[in-house]
Formats: C-alpha cells, sequence, structure tokens
C-alpha cells in the first residue's frame, strides 16, 4: 500500500513539474510578445538614444558654473536657428558662441596647461589650428608658470559675457594667389573679380571674478568678432581688440 502511495506521490510531483514548466514557458513568452507589441525590452531597449545635432559642441567635463549656463544657452540658440533659419535667430546663435568662446578660452583656472586650449570648437578646421598655435605662444605662454607659481584658483575666471553690439556685414574674400592675372603677358593690367561674403559682426565685454593674481586688471576684456556663415555653419573667423591692452605674461 505504501509502494503505491510513493507511486502516485512521484507521479504527482512529476505532473506537477511538467505543469510548472508548461506554465513558465507560456508566461515567458506572453512576456515577450507584450514586449514587442508596446515596444519594451529587446536589443532596441539597450541602444543609445539619438544624439541631437547640437551635441557637436562639447562642454568640457571641469567646465565653470557659469560655463555650463552658457552652454545650455548655445543648444537652444542653436535649436531655434536649425528650425527658423531668420536673421534673428541667426544673429542670437553667433552671439551665443561669441560667449561661450569668451568663457572658455579667457578662463584658466580649468586649463591643464598651455596647450589646453578653450574655445577652438567655435572655429573652422582651417582657422582653428592656426589660432591654436597663436594661443600657445600668446595668451597662453605662461600658463604652466603661473599655474606652478600661484595656483589653479587664482588663475583668471569669466564671470559674464555682454554683447554691446551685433550686426550682419559684408566681407571682401580675398582671391587665391592662383586666381590673381594681372595679364602682363597680354599687355594689360586685369583685376581679379571681388567677390564678398555674408558676415556677423559681434562685439562683446566680460569680466573675471575677484582673484589674488597678479596683473588681473591687465587681462583682456573687450573685442570685436567676426563670425563667417558657410553651409549654415557659423565659425569665428577674426578676433580683434576694440581697446589697448596689455600683453598677457608681461
Amino acid at each position: 500500500m505504501r509502494n503505491q502511495n510513493d507511486r502516485s506521490s512521484k507521479l504527482l510531483l512529476f505532473i506537477s513539474a511538467i505543469l510548472g514548466i508548461a506554465f513558465l514557458t507560456m508566461l515567458f513568452l506572453l512576456v515577450s510578445q507584450f514586449s514587442d507589441i508596446f515596444g519594451l525590452g529587446g536589443e532596441e531597449a539597450s541602444e543609445p538614444p539619438v544624439t541631437n545635432e547640437s551635441s557637436r559642441y562639447d562642454l568640457r567635463q571641469n567646465a565653470t558654473p557659469y560655463q555650463v549656463e552658457l552652454f545650455a544657452e548655445l543648444i537652444e540658440a542653436h535649436e531655434r536657428f536649425e528650425q527658423w533659419g531668420s536673421d534673428e535667430a541667426l544673429e542670437v546663435y553667433a552671439e551665443m558662441i561669441v560667449q561661450n568662446f569668451i568663457a572658455d578660452f579667457y578662463t584658466l583656472s580649468n586649463k591643464n596647461g598651455r596647450n589646453d586650449v578653450g574655445g577652438i570648437q567655435f572655429f573652422s578646421e582651417e582657422v582653428a589650428s592656426a589660432f591654436t598655435s597663436y594661443a600657445i605662444d600668446n595668451f597662453y605662454l605662461y600658463l604652466n608658470q603661473h599655474i606652478e607659481n600661484f595656483g589653479s584658483d587664482s588663475l583668471p575666471t569669466v564671470a559674464s559675457t555682454t554683447v554691446t553690439n551685433a550686426y550682419f556685414d559684408q566681407r571682401v574674400v580675398p582671391p587665391g594667389e592662383d586666381e590673381v592675372n594681372h595679364g602682363h603677358g597680354f599687355g594689360h593690367h586685369v583685376e581679379p573679380n571681388i567677390e564678398y561674403e555674408r558676415v556677423i559682426v559681434v562685439y562683446a565685454t566680460w569680466t573675471y571674478e575677484h582673484t589674488t593674481l597678479p596683473g588681473i586688471n591687465e587681462f583682456q576684456t573687450s573685442a570685436r568678432f567676426t563670425l563667417r556663415v558657410v553651409d549654415d555653419q557659423v565659425h569665428i573667423y577674426i578676433i580683434e581688440p576694440i581697446q589697448e591692452q596689455f600683453p598677457y605674461g608681461s
């Protein structure tokens, strides 16, 4: 009798196990189907989100709070320009490029050394390299020495930027050397065709946070920026001081 009961118990356990496996299998299939219908789970959920075109701008990891604030405004201005494409949106976009450049380039307290030049992303490729070399040999020339002597915390940090004027203008496009034909072989002088391109001129001033660094009052605080618009891309092309400044490091 006991053997029969044991066999019955084992049979019930076996049947229960089979039913349990079947139930779990059906449940798994139902969950999988539900996920496919509503877009849950699966490989698609693990893919990174689509990045906005504005992500071509990078914010340095050790950006100051003011740089973070300006960067957010830059992304918004760029998105509005992409959406509307109006001159008003373009002008605001250009102004934000200038302000972000100022906050990054002229802030030295978060730089690792003279080769860590800020704001290069706001230049076109053909200008960025030359500007970087110029910055390393001029404004950033004594940065390593100042970090060692005074510490990074005492170095200049841009506290505010102000656009004092902005307008559209025309710039003469310098002809390439191969495009200038003086026509000496033909017995007369041929003037090259003068071409113009539309540019945006932005005047800006800025201030620094209080610091104990000697000569902080001699740092540049204003400039005139010329920006080019090429294929819907806006880049800084020329930076000119608009008042006499003392050379950095003197």
